[in-house]
C-alpha cells in the first residue's frame, strides 16, 4: 500500500490530461498506475539491433497504415476497390514499411535516414507487418467504397473531477487510429466507425454488445 501523501496528491492534481491507457491501467492495477504515472518509472527504450519488440512492431504498423492512406485521409476522396488493389502491390507496401523502420531507427529527419541491413529477426518482423497491411487491405476491400475522415487523430474532451472540497479540470481522451465513414450494404445507411488496430492483443471471443463491454476488465479486452 502506498499512502497518498501531499507529494502524491500534488502530482495527481498536476495531471492536465488522462489517456484511456492510463485509466485502464488504473482499473487493472493501481500499483502499476503508481509506478508508471506517479513515480514515472519508464520501460527501457527498444533496441532494434537485435529484434523488434511488440511495442515497436505496433508503432511501425500504425505508422505504416497511416502512411498507406495519407493522401486519402480527410480529403473527401473515396476509397474504392480499384484503389485498394493499387495500394496492395507488394513493392508499394515494402517501400512504406522500410520507410517506417527508418523513421523508428533514425528519427523523423529524412536526411538522416540510411539503408537498413536487416538481420534475421528484423526481416521476420518486416514480413509480419507487410502481412498485417495486406490483411487490413483485404478487410477494407470488403467495406469499399468508404471515406477516411481522420487517421491517428488526437481527440480530447474536458471533464471536471470533484474530490472532497476541490474541483480538478482534466482532459480525457487519446489517439484514434482511424475514423471512417462506411455504407451499410444491407440498409444503405452510412455509419461513422472508430477503428482501433490491435497487433498484440488476443482474439476477442464473440461480438461486443455495448460500449461498456469494451472496458470490461473481466473479458480481458
Amino acid at each position: 500500500i502506498i499512502e497518498k501523501d501531499d507529494s502524491i496528491m500534488t502530482r495527481l492534481y498536476s495531471f492536465k490530461k488522462l489517456s484511456p491507457t492510463a485509466i485502464n491501467t488504473y482499473q487493472r492495477c493501481q500499483l502499476q498506475f503508481y509506478y508508471n504515472y506517479i513515480a514515472e518509472l519508464k520501460e527501457p527504450e527498444d533496441n532494434l539491433e537485435n529484434g523488434v519488440t511488440n511495442r515497436t512492431l505496433g508503432n511501425i504498423f500504425h505508422n505504416s497504415s497511416e502512411e498507406l492512406y495519407r493522401d486519402y485521409s480527410s480529403s473527401g476522396r473515396m476509397i474504392t476497390e480499384e484503389l485498394i488493389d493499387k495500394l496492395s502491390e507488394k513493392v508499394h507496401l515494402e517501400e512504406i514499411v522500410d520507410n517506417m523502420f527508418k523513421r523508428e531507427i533514425f528519427g523523423e529527419d529524412k536526411s538522416l535516414w540510411k539503408e537498413i541491413n536487416y538481420n534475421g529477426m528484423q526481416l521476420i518482423s518486416r514480413e509480419v507487418i507487410i502481412r498485417y497491411l495486406q490483411r487490413l487491405l483485404e478487410i477494407d476491400k470488403k467495406l469499399a467504397p468508404f471515406n477516411i475522415l481522420a487517421a491517428e487523430a488526437d481527440v480530447f474532451d474536458n471533464f471536471k473531477i470533484k474530490n472532497a472540497d476541490k474541483t480538478h479540470d482534466v482532459k480525457i481522451g487519446g489517439r484514434i487510429d482511424r475514423l471512417d465513414l462506411v455504407t451499410n450494404k444491407d440498409t444503405g445507411k452510412r455509419n461513422i466507425r472508430v477503428v482501433d488496430y490491435k497487433t498484440g492483443a488476443k482474439d476477442i471471443e464473440g461480438a461486443i454488445a455495448s460500449v461498456s463491454e469494451i472496458f470490461d476488465t473481466e473479458k480481458g479486452n
